[in-house]
């Protein structure tokens, strides 16, 4: 599973957004009905990810606070991967 390591600070502009300029993009963006412009819901931030190993978790963002570490869907994951991959008893493996 991937985990945030450090903020995405790269700022790469496209064609259209040099040519055009920041303030003609947010007013072709305010017409668009497929984008919410509401200033109280802010932009989610960005981070360079890597698959998590635990030899690097001084690298991970969040590490510090193991209980809120792994979000509690991704804890369910790694629960139900468990549990599908370990042999209980003498039967076979069941594959849900």
């Amino acid at each position: 599973m991937k985990m945030p390591i450090k903020k995405y600070d790269i700022d790469l502009k496209l064609w259209y957004q040099k040519l055009l300029g920041k303030t003609l993009l947010e007013k072709i963006a305010k017409l668009n009905p497929f984008t919410i412009a509401d200033s109280s819901i802010p932009k989610p931030e960005r981070y360079y990810v890597a698959y998590f190993k635990k030899e690097y978790l001084r690298e991970f963002i969040g590490h510090e606070n193991k209980s809120t570490f792994f979000p509690q869907p991704e804890r369910s994951r790694m629960v139900e991967l468990i549990c599908n991959q370990t042999r209980f008893g003498e039967g076979e493996r069941l594959n849900l």
